[in-house]
């Protein structure tokens, strides 16, 4: 293989063996604003599957061990100061999502200064 498609860079880029990405910041389809969707949605599907996951695994470790009822979980409500933090963790999946967009939106403004 030739420079940059050998070792384990060119397996990171390749995950399911698929076609090598050009560079670290690749736009693979046509349109940018299709390709940000498409990254937005990928990422926010990959977000949602790890913490569902892992609340899965936490309910069950913790039902199981006779720590909390599963009715206990369903019927929990926060005080406040817990809510403020839930809330800023949701605004950081957003601001996570939403990066591709903002990429797009300053790459664009940018061709368009002609710079």
């Amino acid at each position: 293989m030739s420079d940059g498609q050998s070792g384990d860079g060119y397996r990171a880029q390749t995950p399911e063996g698929g076609v090598p990405l050009a560079g670290d910041d690749p736009i693979l389809l046509p349109d940018p604003a299709t390709d940000a969707l498409l990254r937005m949605v990928t990422e926010l599907t990959a977000e949602l599957w790890v913490e569902r996951d892992r609340r899965m695994v936490l309910e069950d470790v913790l039902v199981d061990a006779g720590v909390i009822s599963s009715a206990t979980l369903e019927n929990y409500v926060p005080p406040e100061s817990r809510r403020q933090h839930y809330r800023d963790e949701r605004d950081a999946l957003v601001q996570s999502v939403f990066k591709e967009l903002r990429r797009v939106v300053a790459t664009a403004a940018v061709r368009e200064n002609g710079r």
